[in-house]
């Protein structure tokens, strides 16, 4: 119905059946079977043919009118779909985490300059909110969601570590195993409470409960800055304090006990094709984490 339609209105706007069957590449008895099919469907004479061309009826006319602007906005939102599915350029929303976020100010800078038609707007929390009710289009998220509506691409493995200063160290108990860790200042950043540390020498795995810890929050920043500050121990991903690792001013606890890797994964909506401005950033998240 629909290309019949279109086929109408292209019939007008050539003049006659033989230049429309001509400009659309089609046989000129296609054209009026197709054209006669419509006026079967609707009921009504939409033209008059005669020798000298064609002619509106007063009922084709109507019509025309009406479904002339029908089509050519229908044609427009094909156009500006393509677009948005071929071409990187719009908006983009993403959800991410507020430390990992900062840590990846570069690469937000370098994505803006590779891409100026491209709009950012990221929205950071650490909370791991309904990515379809927010109506982002891509989020960061740290370990795999229990969510069978996303699609998840790992982007990484993150080390973690237990780190504090050389001057906490020196005036508190010594650490040589797990076990000492009890008799610590802790300073937590939620949701890292719980630790699993394995020594890989001898495989002996101890697990440690800080969710009673007298400083929490949700935010590792500040745990690495008070851990700057001497105020105690700290569990975080070690990328966010590496510059503090290089430079001696945290140091590293316990190096022979491995402790888990945080995945960082991309996720986006299983039920949708990504525009090609989402997937031009997926691909830059890839590669700035290889």
């Amino acid at each position: 119905m629909l290309d019949d339609l279109s086929l109408f209105v292209s019939i007008i706007q050539a003049g006659s059946l033989q230049k429309a069957a001509m400009q659309m590449n089609m046989p000129a008895s296609t054209l009026s079977r197709r054209l006669q099919k419509l006026e079967a469907h609707l009921g009504c004479k939409l033209l008059n043919r005669s020798s000298r061309g064609i002619t509106l009826t007063r009922e084709g006319k109507n019509y025309f009118d009406q479904c002339q602007p029908l089509l050519a906005m229908l044609a427009q939102n094909i156009e500006d779909l393509h677009q948005n599915t071929t071409q990187p350029s719009g908006t983009i929303r993403v959800l991410a985490p507020i430390n990992l976020s900062i840590f990846m100010a570069n690469f937000w800078r370098d994505f803006l300059q590779n891409y100026p038609d491209i709009s950012l707007v990221l929205q950071l929390n650490n909370r791991n909110d309904n990515f379809l009710q927010q109506g982002a289009d891509l989020a960061l998220r740290i370990g795999k969601q229990n969510d069978s509506g996303l699609i998840q691409k790992r982007l990484a493995s993150v080390e973690t570590g237990i780190v504090a200063t050389q001057t906490y160290l020196n005036k508190h108990p010594k650490i040589k195993h797990p076990a000492d860790l009890l008799r610590q200042h802790w300073l937590v950043a939620q949701p890292l409470s719980k630790i699993v540390l394995t020594n890989q020498q001898s495989g002996e795995v101890f697990k440690l409960n800080l969710s009673t810890a007298r400083f929490q929050v949700n935010e590792i920043s500040l745990c690495i800055a008070l851990a700057k500050q001497h105020l105690g121990l700290t569990y975080v991903p070690k990328v966010l304090c590496q510059t503090e690792l290089k430079k001696g001013q945290l140091i590293n606890i316990l190096p022979k006990w491995q402790m888990p890797k945080r995945d960082i994964y991309a996720v986006y909506n299983a039920q949708q094709q990504l525009p090609m401005r989402v997937r031009v950033l997926y691909d830059a998240l890839a590669d700035f984490f290889h």
